[in-house]
């Protein structure tokens, strides 16, 4: 039997370009789809060193470049195909994510920081307060968002226009048209970003905070500005300056892991589902009620039991989606929670825009007891 639920997957996503791959399989493009980046870098520079000019080894180094936020490295890549192919639509897309990224590190005034920002409520999602055009509103936290969203009633009342803005991709793989528009200010705590791009979806259709209805959302894009600690053991979202960095990792320790950041704003790190394969795991701490959402893989090589008897219709970006519980061991790094809340949508694939193999998304109930740190300098995931 199908019961309805007031369960909520946040993952948000915007349509990702998938990169072109040569016409004929090779090393490269056979381990950059199975996720393996370190064997396709290794494959790239070896034809690089045979032929610097290479157009698809050069490609596939500067994306797992872009993904490791080498804004560097990555150029130099892109600028040898643009030399010899000055039209190739690949290279131009990776420039325009390499600028965009770059534009998106330079809006902080250095004096507002650092900041605390108390959650106003922690659970299903943590929500806090933010202002835009100093119209202020209830906004959820979650990191599966990429440009800040905000209700289309609440959008009208700050001021901020609103027009047709293509097609969302959202959990479970469901579609839905967006709208787009520029506010002139977003303000969190004493940090104010000007003429920032949002994205209209109706969030106060939210039912799980009671009497309070979220007026928005602030997702990575927002994140990437700053040294970003989701303190969920003392209730706080904290803002520190990139520069510290450093500083910060020095004191994390084995409590530090890699972490890619996947255009335009996708943060995954390697884990593991029960006794399953590691791979890339997308950090999605919008999932409401649950701690994980498996690919359809994970559920098959993972030993997933699914409670079908318990099977809910919950409510997405994209509208209702079936969703069927499970409980299951997850670990990420040297932290691994058992018993952790599964919610698997068995009628879509969300997964399916990316250019290589992911097992899943972790979440809210995995880090629930955690301060957590995205570092977007060194590019690691802090599990405090």
């Amino acid at each position: 039997m199908t019961h309805r639920s007031r369960t909520l997957l946040l993952a948000m996503a915007v349509t990702l370009a998938t990169l072109a791959a040569t016409p004929e399989p090779s090393t490269i493009d056979t381990t950059f789809a199975q996720g393996d980046f370190a064997a396709t870098l290794a494959a790239a520079q070896s034809a690089l060193a045979r032929d610097p000019s290479d157009v698809d080894a050069n490609l596939r180094a500067a994306t797992i470049a872009l993904y490791h936020n080498d804004l560097d490295a990555a150029t130099r890549y892109v600028t040898r195909v643009a030399d010899k192919d000055p039209q190739n639509a690949v290279a131009r897309r990776l420039a325009a994510q390499i600028a965009e990224r770059r534009a998106d590190t330079t809006d902080v005034d250095p004096s507002t920081l650092p900041a605390r920002i108390p959650f106003v409520a922690e659970d299903p999602l943590p929500l806090i307060t933010v202002e835009v055009n100093g119209h202020a509103g209830l906004f959820m936290i979650d990191t599966g968002g990429g440009l800040t969203a905000v209700d289309p009633a609440f959008a009208s009342e700050a001021g901020v226009t609103l027009a047709a803005g293509g097609t969302g991709i959202f959990a479970g793989g469901q579609t839905a048209p967006i709208q787009r528009g520029t506010a002139s200010t977003v303000s969190v705590g004493g940090v104010t970003m000007h003429d920032v791009t949002v994205m209209g979806i109706p969030t106060r259709r939210v039912p799980f905070f009671g009497d309070r209805h979220p007026d928005g959302v602030i997702g990575t894009r927002f994140f990437t500005h700053f040294l970003t600690t989701l303190d969920y053991v003392n209730g706080a979202l904290i803002l520190r300056p990139r520069s510290d960095s450093a500083a910060f990792e020095r004191d994390a320790g084995a409590n530090s892991v890699p972490m890619l950041l996947v255009p335009d704003h996708y943060v995954f790190v390697h884990g593991r589902i029960n006794d399953g394969p590691e791979g890339w795991l997308n950090v999605d701490t919008g999932l409401a009620g649950g701690g994980i959402s498996p690919s359809k893989p994970a559920v098959a090589d993972s030993h997933v039991t699914l409670d079908e008897g318990h099977a809910t219709v919950g409510m997405g970006g994209g509208g209702e989606m079936r969703i069927v519980p499970f409980t299951a061991s997850v670990t990420v790094g040297n932290r691994r929670v058992d018993g952790v809340q599964g919610l698997y949508t068995p009628d879509g694939d969300q997964y399916g825009i990316f250019p290589f193999a992911v097992r899943g998304s972790v979440s809210h109930g995995f880090f629930r007891k955690n301060a957590l740190t995205f570092d977007f300098v060194a590019m690691r995931l802090v599990m405090q």
